[in-house]
C-alpha cells in the first residue's frame, strides 16, 4: 500500500506526497535541516521540500523517518505539520520550504 508525507507550514501551504516520488533526503552541511527531493514532471527538474531540525540530530530524524517508512500500519505520515504543531520526530523544527511544480 502507497505511504504519503505529509508536510505543512501554514493554512495556505501544504503537500502530501506519495513516498514512491521521494528521490533521495539528505541533510545540508550544517546538519541542521533536511531536503527531500521529489520526481519532478519534466526529467531533470526535481522537486524540493524542506525541513528544520535541531542542529546536529538529522540522524535522529532520519532514524524516525525510516520507522515510519517500514512501519506496515502507516500509510500517512505526517512529517511536519506547522500548523498543528505536529511532527514526526521532536527534533523537527518546522517546515522551510515546500517547493512543488
Amino acid at each position: 500500500m502507497e505511504k504519503f508525507l505529509f508536510f505543512r507550514n501554514s493554512t495556505s501551504d501544504a503537500a502530501l506526497i506519495p513516498a514512491s516520488k521521494i528521490i533521495s533526503y539528505k541533510a545540508n552541511s550544517l546538519s541542521t535541516s533536511i531536503s527531500f527531493y521529489l520526481e519532478g514532471p519534466t526529467v531533470g527538474e526535481n522537486d524540493l521540500v524542506t525541513i528544520s531540525v535541531n542542529t546536529d540530530q538529522v540522524h535522529k530524524v532520519f532514524h524516525s523517518l525510516a520507522e515510519a517508512l517500514n512501519n506496515p500500519s502507516l500509510t500517512f505520515i505526517v512529517i511536519a505539520d506547522d500548523v498543528d504543531k505536529e511532527y514526526l520526530h521532536s527534533d523537527i523544527t518546522g517546515v522551510s520550504s515546500i517547493n512543488l511544480s
